[in-house]
């Protein structure tokens, strides 16, 4: 199981380096829109992670990896939440982040592209004329599909209710916290198989 979730934390912190690297890079359309799918494909990853610890008709796992974290925690490995949060963190009720942020971005533009976050644009009365494609120099490197990425911007916004900036910081919040939790949690392993955490040793590359 931990094995499994670091895997999905791996592939939500490779997109946040991705778009951090290119933070200064070209600010053509394409190059922007390329930042902005990078943080939604985060966010979908965390939301990977959820739905993978709830699988459907099986037994949930958040049930064992929060006995680990009470270990890891218990045992003095710091993480930036209460136990509370970090359940609430990874749950799938109606009021959960989860069901609210990470798996209507996983589901709707992240991983999966349903037709409802895409409708909007197309039924719009307001619209008199629809940009399709847009290129703004090279064609493999700066072309965007314009009319696509509006219909993103549009659903996020939705999800947001109009306040990007409090939608991302909730969800890097969370994305900071998952980290931190994986980490108390193979710590808590170890104390439950009798080792002592302090003899082993962590290595970080400078």
């Amino acid at each position: 199981m931990l094995l499994r979730v670091g895997a999905g934390v791996n592939a939500m912190d490779a997109s946040i380096r991705l778009m951090l690297m290119s933070a200064a890079g070209p600010q053509d359309a394409a190059s922007r829109f390329s930042r902005t799918h990078g943080l939604l494909a985060s966010i979908g990853y965390l939301g990977e992670v959820v739905r993978m610890l709830n699988p459907w008709k099986q037994p949930s796992l958040v049930p064992r990896f929060m006995t680990l974290l009470q270990h890891g925690v218990a045992g003095g490995h710091p993480i930036p939440c209460s136990l509370s949060e970090a359940q609430n963190l990874l749950s799938m009720e109606a009021a959960s982040l989860a069901q609210n942020v990470l798996l209507k971005v996983r589901d709707k533009v992240g991983f999966h592209w349903d037709e409802e976050a895409f409708a909007a644009v197309v039924d719009d009365p307001d619209a008199v004329s629809h940009t399709l494609v847009q290129v703004d120099g090279d064609l493999m490197y700066h072309r965007i599909f314009y009319e696509s990425a509006e219909a993103f911007s549009r659903y996020v916004k939705e999800i947001a209710g109009g306040d990007y900036d409090a939608l991302f910081i909730k969800t890097s919040e969370a994305q900071a916290a998952i980290s931190d939790m994986v980490v108390a949690a193979w710590l808590g392993l170890l104390r439950e198989a009798g080792e002592d955490p302090n003899g082993f040793a962590v290595e970080y590359d400078a």
